[in-house]
């Protein structure tokens, strides 16, 4: 199978392949955005009411997200952050302004103020991990993993 002629028409068969895919995927996302043309621009809107009435309450034509619809999800909590010693986890405080009542949001932020220091590495366990990779480097990618599920096991 060697020589320039096959070579060029094993070429020219993959570009045919691969125009082939791309258009079929072209067509595919074209599909897709005409149908998400009927749905509305906002998808967020905030809390309207004054007291909880309207809490949770949705209907099938009404795609929006909500305030009042959120309090469902307060059970989520990001991590951001890689859990390593150069970028630990952190729990942001920053959600929905009316997800949480006044003393569940005090609760929450008191949490993350709790749990936030916690997760960060302590300066004795960098300098540690950062001594073992100058003098032995295999003994520390075990020590980092050790760190690691420990600040997991924290959760």
């Amino acid at each position: 199978m060697g020589g320039v002629i096959p070579f060029f028409g094993l070429m020219l068969m993959f570009l045919v392949i691969s125009l082939a895919i791309f258009m079929a995927l072209s067509y595919r996302t074209d599909i897709m955005r005409q149908k998400l043309k009927n749905y509305p621009e906002t998808l967020y809107e905030i809390w309207e009411e004054e007291d909880e009435r309207g809490r949770g309450k949705i209907s099938e034509h009404d795609m929006s997200l909500r305030d009042q619809n959120v309090w469902s999800h307060t059970h989520r909590m990001y991590l951001i952050g890689f859990n390593s010693i150069r970028y630990p986890w952190f729990i942001p405080k920053d959600f929905p302004r009316d997800a949480l009542k006044k003393p569940d949001r005090e609760k929450f932020l008191k949490f993350i103020d709790d749990i936030n220091p916690k997760l960060a590495f302590a300066s004795w366990e960098r300098i540690t991990f950062f001594l073992l990779n100058v003098l032995y480097p295999p003994i520390s990618k075990q020590y980092h993993m050790w760190l690691r599920k420990r600040k997991f096991g924290l959760l």
